[in-house]
C-alpha cells in the first residue's frame, strides 16, 4: 500500500473521462505506472459499487462546478484505498469546458 503523503497528485481527464495527465504522486497512489494511467478511463480505478457516485462527480465538474471529497480507488494490486480529491472544469481561454482537472491525495487514515 502506498504511504500517506502531504503532496498532491494531479490529474486531467478529457470530456469522455480518459486520463490525459497523471503526476508521479498519482502514480504512487494508484500503483500504476504513468504510461498505463494515461491510457485508461478513470472508472477503471473505481470499484464497481462506487462508479455511480464517481460518474456524478465527473458530470458535476463537466457541468462547471468545482467539487471536493473522498472516494475509494482500486490500486494495481486490487486493494481499495481512500483518497481525497478536488475536481474542477478544465476550460479553454474561450470558456469551453474540455475536461476535468484535479488533485488527489491518499487519506491519512488509509495509509499503512
Amino acid at each position: 500500500m502506498p504511504r500517506w503523503t502531504e503532496e498532491l497528485g494531479a490529474f486531467a481527464l478529457d470530456r469522455e473521462g480518459n486520463v490525459t495527465l497523471a503526476s508521479p504522486i498519482a502514480e504512487e497512489i494508484s500503483g500504476q505506472d504513468l504510461e498505463h494511467l494515461r491510457k485508461q478511463h478513470y472508472l477503471e480505478y473505481i470499484g464497481v459499487d462506487d462508479r455511480d457516485a464517481a460518474r456524478a462527480i465527473f458530470e458535476k465538474a463537466l457541468g462547471g462546478s468545482s467539487v471536493k471529497g473522498s472516494q475509494r480507488i482500486v490500486t494495481s494490486d486490487g486493494s481499495a484505498v481512500m483518497v481525497g480529491y478536488t475536481a474542477q472544469p478544465d476550460r479553454q481561454v474561450d470558456g469551453e469546458i474540455v475536461g476535468v482537472t484535479g488533485t488527489v491525495w491518499l487519506e491519512p487514515s488509509a495509509a499503512s
